[in-house]
């Protein structure tokens, strides 16, 4: 009779981030005393998991004291935990390999409003507003730039990012000041731009000084 077994008791990629991708090896070998006929290699029902085939037998057997290797790669698209299995189907039954994987990213959420209104502000004062975002994700993010999109002219809007740390944990909130202070009477406009990861979020802020 055939001893069919794998090299690990199960593959475990561990959390990895999404749109990253970790490829593990496993070797499934035959010790015992006939030879096992391969009906079909499949992993079950993920398509975040790959799996090649190193060595492929040109008769479709696992012959008495042969292995073969494979390759098993993880490449989350999504936030999501998974067991999945290696499936191996023989004449003599599935011999199946559990493979454990998690797939985790950020997920940025601005709370407060797009659209800030300072209302009409006396010329040479101040008013501060802020804006605030929050990681709903489970993996950090990492704020890169804060910046107003229009540089030119008068200078009446002003951006104040946190001073100690760009690093944006789970369940943390990112809180940025906006100032409003008018140089000369009127309306005036300007749109926030926060480089968070790989996103840029807007707010518009407008406000009059009189």
């Amino acid at each position: 009779a055939p001893h069919v077994s794998w090299n690990v008791p199960s593959i475990d990629f561990g959390s990895i981030r999404v749109g990253k991708s970790v490829t593990k090896t496993a070797i499934i070998s035959n010790s015992g005393k006939a030879k096992v006929e391969i009906q079909n290699i499949k992993i079950s029902n993920n398509s975040d998991l790959s799996l090649v085939q190193l060595s492929i037998p040109l008769d479709a057997r696992l012959q008495i004291g042969d292995s073969l290797k494979f390759e098993i790669s993880f490449n989350p698209s999504k936030r999501n935990y998974s067991l999945d299995s290696i499936i191996f189907t023989t004449q003599y039954g599935d011999f199946n390999l559990l493979i454990q994987s998690k797939g985790i990213n950020s997920e940025m959420r601005q709370i407060s409003p797009k659209d800030i209104s300072y209302g009409m502000i006396p010329l040479g004062k101040i008013k501060t507003d802020s804006i605030q975002f929050i990681n709903l994700g489970d993996d950090v993010d990492t704020l890169f730039t804060v910046e107003l999109a229009d540089k030119t002219g008068e200078n009446n809007f002003n951006l104040i990012p946190p001073i100690a740390n760009n690093i944006i944990y789970p369940e943390n909130i990112l809180q940025i000041k906006a100032e409003f202070r008018p140089q000369t009477n009127g309306v005036k406009t300007n749109i926030a731009l926060i480089k968070i990861g790989n996103k840029v979020l807007a707010t518009n802020l407008y406000g009059e000084g009189v």
